[in-house]
């Protein structure tokens, strides 16, 4: 009877051995380090991070952009680069041609593209997001100015006058298939900005607000909101949205 006891004893531990080592780990199980305004940053609030393609990791801080190779952190500040007139950044956004686009809390767009600093200030506003279209062609979310469209020919602002439903736009996104998206505080629109007459068209989910937007491995648009998530059904027009989850959500990330 005792030989029956320890074989399932040693049955049940090794059945709760096995079942644990097929579990994903926890963060416990990993080595964590976290950097502070002692470790070099200038502020310990990050608002944004991304990499470039020789390594450094980039972040967006209330006192400007700092760069970090592994070891030590690198902050820029108007003692060294003159085009950051406010150092509060927002945003940092890494474009196709390597070069690194910046939403200032004032209004700056900064660009810094092969060790070259410039900036654009077209409104006074809080930016939250920059999309670059070519390395002359970008647009610029605000905070309270509606969309800017910079250019060659110069920059043009769209507001609520203009058909947008809010003047406060989170995120600015293209599909697959180069359709530009706009996430308001009063819902999900597009910008077309090829047509003069109505260059916002398409207005879903008015009653939320969209704080991101993104295309899965199909190009279906999913979107987070104040409301839960949601994914647009395809080969539906108008555009029928799916809910996933009443949990609130400010961002997405696709999981590879």
């Amino acid at each position: 009877m005792r030989l029956h006891s320890y074989i399932l004893m040693f049955l049940l531990t090794f059945s709760t051995l096995s079942a644990v080592a097929n579990q994903p780990l926890s963060l416990q199980h990993f080595n964590i380090e976290s950097w502070s305004t002692k470790d070099g940053l200038p502020h310990s609030t990050i608002n944004a991070i991304t990499q470039t393609a020789d390594g450094y990791i980039w972040l967006a801080t209330w006192e400007g952009p700092v760069r970090y190779n592994g070891l030590d952190f690198k902050a820029f500040n108007r003692k060294d680069t003159a085009e950051l007139r406010n150092l509060g950044i927002k945003n940092i956004i890494l474009a196709e041609d390597g070069s690194l686009y910046m939403a200032g809390v004032n209004g700056d767009v900064i660009r810094l593209n092969q060790q070259n600093w410039s900036s654009f200030r077209a409104v006074n506003s809080l930016l939250y997001d920059i999309l670059p279209i070519s390395e002359t062609d970008y647009l610029v979310a605000t905070a309270s100015s509606g969309l800017i469209h910079v250019n060659k020919s110069g920059y043009k602002q769209l507001t609520k006058s203009d058909g947008l439903p809010s003047n406060l736009i989170y995120k600015i996104k293209q599909s697959p298939t180069g359709t530009i998206w706009l996430a308001t505080s009063a819902g999900l629109v597009q910008y077309h900005p090829d047509n003069a007459n109505t260059p916002i068209q398409q207005h879903y989910l008015p009653e939320k607000t969209v704080y991101d937007v993104l295309f899965d491995q199909n190009g279906q648009l999913v979107v987070a909101t104040d409301k839960g998530v949601y994914r647009a059904l395809q080969n539906t027009q108008p555009m029928v949205f799916q809910q996933l989850t009443d949990i609130p959500a400010a961002t997405l990330m696709f999981d590879h």
